[in-house]
């Protein structure tokens, strides 16, 4: 079956069009202006984010807060990310770090992020350089206490 297939396509290949050429240039022209268009539309997309990269910024800044970094575990299922404006975003959840024994303390967690413009990704000295962190709230669920991020 795929021999029939390469045979008809060699076929109409090689036969000579006389009257159809026009439309054939045309397709080309059809299909030029379309990849285009898409090679617009992915360069327009490299200064939008979501809900995850926001999240995964949040991440790093609370990383830096907290006395091991290294040993911090977030809780997925509980993450919850809102956009409150254009670009800023609230991201709520829980994790878990260990403390100066070694044990895990859950911690639940509030910050905001605002994004700046530019590759969401980009680093500097281990801290995103295009985006602001605004605050927030770091709740340790063992001992009750509470503690401003700035």
């Amino acid at each position: 079956m795929s021999i029939e297939w390469l045979r008809l396509l060699f076929f109409t290949m090689n036969k000579k069009k006389t009257d159809n050429s026009c439309f054939g240039c045309f397709g080309i022209i059809i299909v030029a202006l379309f990849l285009f268009y898409m090679i617009g539309q992915c360069e327009n997309e490299t200064n939008e984010v979501d809900w995850s990269e926001a999240s995964v910024i949040s991440e790093v800044f609370l990383k830096t807060y907290m006395k091991f970094p290294d040993d911090v575990k977030f809780v997925r299922e509980s993450r919850k990310v809102i956009e409150e404006q254009d670009k800023v975003f609230k991201v709520t959840g829980r994790l878990k770090a260990n403390n100066m024994f070694g044990q895990a303390v859950p911690y639940s967690y509030n910050v905001r992020v605002q994004y700046n413009g530019g590759d969401w990704s980009e680093f500097s000295n281990g801290m995103p350089t295009n985006w602001t962190f605004l605050g927030g709230n770091l709740y340790n669920e063992a001992t009750g206490d509470y503690e401003e991020l700035y």
